[in-house]
């Protein structure tokens, strides 16, 4: 009954007979049939000019040549406008072509304007109205709306249209800013295509050209249809690859020594900085820690006498600031060590007048407790430096020489979190001859 068939097509069918068993015959011939060209056919959405308010299309459609105009369908004859903004479809009407009493004098075309062609693709339909009746319609037919997207020396050109012939090539023209026109700069049977080798920031501009068929004669051979026009300028998006970081630290001089690759050498060619980022702990949240300006430095010295302990990455930054993935963090931990000394003399010769820690490094805090020979507590302090001078706690009078015992919880930063380090041992306090009073 031809319901879903597109006129101007031709449909090829064959015939097999099935048995009980489920056994298929021999195929027939092939017979090869179109609808009846009983109804217009569209062939053209073409962009006529690329505007977002002045825009205009140009719609043209094949009469129908297989009905009667003399008995059933009588004049007058015109045709009215369908247009949609989405494909596959057209319900509004946007006009009708003027009334003829012969079919042959017709007008076939509508030029539509007041449109925005720039942002919006049109999809049209065509209905022949013979007096008071509709004869018919075309199947909807959309104009080729083309897109593009910017990146890397490199636009990428891609375009979309739904009709009912067969468009077979397609052909892409570019402003050719030396000769102030449209040429040709290739034709393809597919729907995309990458302009390479461009200049980053400059403006291109650019238009399709289809050409299509029928697959019946009688109706215009080749069809052509042209897309609106669009420019675009290519824009550095990709960022460098991610770098490799190696970590050292030296404890005794509370740094650790960076250094990674510059990925200019591999998968890129514009880096420009690095981005140096730091954690305390496995695991938490990245910063930076420091941004390196040149491609060429990939070594850096961090230093923290508070903690070197944590995890370190890097990203590589182009000369658009387009930021690499991070790089798989190496993690240093802290050496810590909390040494007390054994003796000190608060005699006020300004050497060795208080107990302080030797050697010390990466402490966050202490619990030290000081009892003389009779388990009296003398001192205390989660100061880590100590700075003991030799007093009692409770009345700051001088302590008598003597040996005095401690007992010392050091709480040491790790890169796991803080460990604790128990301390016991004696210190002896030594006076000299200088007053002993108070």
């Amino acid at each position: 009954n031809g319901a879903g068939l597109i006129h101007g097509v031709d449909y090829c069918y064959r015939i097999v007979a099935l048995v009980p068993s489920g056994a298929e015959s021999c195929a027939s011939e092939e017979i090869c049939q179109q609808l009846k060209k009983d109804v217009p056919i569209i062939t053209h959405v073409s962009v006529g000019e690329t505007n977002s308010s002045t825009g205009i299309d140009t719609i043209q459609w094949s009469k129908p040549t297989e009905i009667d105009t003399t008995s059933i369908y009588q004049g007058p004859y015109h045709y009215n406008i369908y247009r949609s903004s989405t494909l596959n479809s057209a319900s509004s009407f946007v006009g009708s072509t003027p009334q003829s009493n012969s079919l042959e004098m017709t007008d076939t075309i509508f030029i539509d304007t007041g449109l925005n062609t720039t942002d919006t693709q049109h999809s049209y339909r065509i209905e022949l109205v013979s007096g008071q009746d509709t004869v018919g319609d075309t199947q909807a037919a959309s104009s080729i709306f083309l897109s593009t997207v910017g990146a890397d020396h490199i636009i990428n050109l891609s375009w979309t249209e739904s009709v009912p012939w067969v468009n077979t090539e397609y052909s892409i023209y570019k402003y050719d800013d030396a000769l102030s026109l449209f040429t040709i700069l290739t034709t393809t049977s597919s729907n995309t295509y990458v302009d390479t080798g461009l200049v980053n920031e400059k403006t291109y501009c650019y238009y399709i050209k289809s050409t299509g068929s029928y697959s019946t004669s009688g109706i215009v051979n080749p069809i052509i249809n042209y897309s609106q026009s669009i420019c675009d300028e290519p824009e550095d998006l990709t960022p460098p690859c991610s770098p490799n970081i190696t970590a050292s630290a030296d404890c005794e001089n509370y740094s650790v020594k960076l250094v990674w690759n510059n990925p200019n050498l591999l998968c890129a060619d514009d880096v420009a900085q690095y981005n140096l980022y730091f954690t305390p702990i496995i695991g938490g949240p990245m910063t930076i820690i420091e941004t390196i300006s040149s491609a060429n430095d990939t070594s850096f010295i961090y230093q923290n006498t508070s903690s070197i302990a944590g995890c370190y990455a890097v990203t590589a930054l182009d000369s658009n600031l387009n930021e690499s993935v991070i790089s798989d963090s190496v993690c240093i931990d802290n050496c810590p060590v909390y040494g007390i000394p054994n003796v000190f003399s608060p005699d006020g010769n300004f050497i060795n007048d208080m107990l302080i820690p030797f050697p010390y490094r990466y402490i966050e805090k202490i619990d030290l407790k000081i009892f003389d020979r009779w388990g009296q507590l003398v001192f205390k302090t989660s100061n880590p430096d100590i700075n003991w001078d030799g007093t009692y706690l409770e009345n700051e009078t001088k302590c008598s020489e003597g040996v005095y015992f401690y007992v010392c919880l050091a709480d040491a930063i790790r890169l796991d979190g803080i460990q604790q380090i128990e301390l016991t041992g004696f210190v002896h306090l030594i006076r000299g001859s200088i007053n002993n009073n108070k």
